[in-house]
């Protein structure tokens, strides 16, 4: 940040945000989403194969083999019932950079593991304050900052469960630079967050579209080398496995208030409740799906073509709209990106941006506090993500052609 910003309130309250990620990274406890992928990484260094993935025909995600769940609780997961075990789900090569964790106890391997993730989160919003230096206001930066702080939440929540959504926001923030070692960790980040997460690669087509080819190119190149050398090193039978297990999580839909995906908004709208069955859509359901995210798709692919002018950063903040409303899975979690995309350029603009990022954590603690019904606790969470991918749509047509030429607006040359 610049000299006379590093003293402002903001600086302080965004260092105060650091802090609280390396004490959460540190506290004791179990990460719920980091635990299948090391219970996972463990059976298969045991030659179990057959219990590392959902079998074709489960119900929900809680419908792990019992090897698996038996497996899960030695490792030194929750002493709970068997139906509380989350099933590992992730595509194999995912479990590459976990199977080294997988030969400490589990204590020592989730701390390594959410403290790695904790100090990517600091170099994501590190990242993101530098971006903006010397054309910021002292009174921005406070506001950016304090946007953060109210996004917290939200960030707390996705480290404590161990969660790989932090790649999406390292993938997010370092986006634009023209830097040889920045453009590497975009690239990494973006290969993390396909690996793990698979759906991000819609992002390599917008890339595309944007005229970042090298960047689309280099991510494509590393996830290609990655699951090459997971086909190396990892058993062979796990491919066929993770695609049977893949039946069942894409054969229906998740109403888990947990869904923020506009297929779980409209199936809880239909059923009324919150589950983490998988319900299968029917043809009603599936026309008005369409009819709710093609538009969203044709703008968001409009906006990313460069075809209302806006910048480089909006742009691939339209790219982010679309992707991740296409997704019929969109956690909660995934929200970790939102900092990285609402622009603050104007003082308007980082009202709503605070305004956002505050709403996420709000919107988190209403859950936490159990007052409320699980499916009205989705349904909000459904539509302040529409509200944040339709403001990212919005920026990219109003603010085109003047944010572009806007002085002092960064916008990364397109090659």
């Amino acid at each position: 940040m610049a000299r006379n910003s590093e003293r402002s309130p903001g600086a302080l309250a965004l260092a105060g945000v650091y802090l609280l990620l390396l004490l959460a990274a540190l506290r004791p406890g179990v990460a719920q989403d980091f635990l299948p992928s090391y219970t996972a990484a463990r059976l298969i260094e045991q030659g179990r194969l057959d219990a590392v993935y959902l079998p074709a025909d489960a119900p929900h995600l809680f419908a792990s083999a019992p090897a698996f769940v038996a497996a899960s609780i030695a490792a030194g997961g929750p002493e709970v019932e068997a139906r509380s075990v989350t099933a590992f789900v992730a595509p194999p090569p995912s479990l590459l950079p976990v199977l080294p964790l997988a030969r400490l106890p589990y204590w020592a391997a989730d701390t390594a593991w959410r403290l790695g993730l904790a100090l990517l989160a600091i170099a994501s919003l590190q990242r993101l304050v530098r971006r903006r230096s010397g054309s910021l206001a002292e009174r921005r930066g406070t506001l950016w900052a304090m946007g953060t702080l109210g996004a917290t939440p939200i960030l707390l929540y996705a480290l404590g469960l161990g969660q790989s959504a932090l790649f999406l926001l390292g993938a997010a923030a370092f986006f634009g630079s023209e830097r040889t070692r920045s453009r590497l960790a975009f690239c990494l980040l973006l290969a993390a967050a396909i690996v793990f997460k698979l759906f991000p690669a819609l992002l390599l087509g917008f890339l595309w579209l944007m005229g970042r080819r090298s960047e689309a190119v280099w991510t494509a190149l590393i996830c290609a080398g990655w699951t090459g050398l997971a086909a190396i090193l990892l058993p062979t039978d796990l491919a066929p496995a993770f695609l049977k297990g893949l039946t069942a999580v894409s054969g229906g839909v998740i109403t888990g208030w947990n869904n923020l995906s506009l297929d779980a908004l409209l199936l809880r709208l239909d059923t009324g409740i919150a589950t983490w069955w998988f319900r299968e859509p029917g043809p009603g359901l599936g026309v008005l799906l369409g009819a709710g995210k093609l538009p969203v798709l044709a703008a968001a692919v409009w906006v990313a073509a460069g075809r209302t002018g806006a910048s480089a950063a909006r742009r691939w903040g339209a790219a982010w709209a679309g992707t991740l409303t296409l997704s019929p899975l969109l956690w909660a979690h995934y929200l970790v990106v939102a900092p990285a995309l609402l622009a603050d350029r104007t003082p308007r603009e980082a009202g709503v941006r605070t305004a956002l990022l505050g709403a996420c954590g709000l919107w988190l603690l209403l859950e936490l506090s159990g007052r409320v019904s699980q499916a009205t606790v989705g349904n909000l969470g459904s539509l302040l993500w529409l509200l944040i991918a339709g403001t990212l749509l919005y920026q990219g047509f109003r603010h085109g052609l003047e944010g572009a030429a806007r002085p002092g607006h960064l916008t990364p040359p397109v090659r």
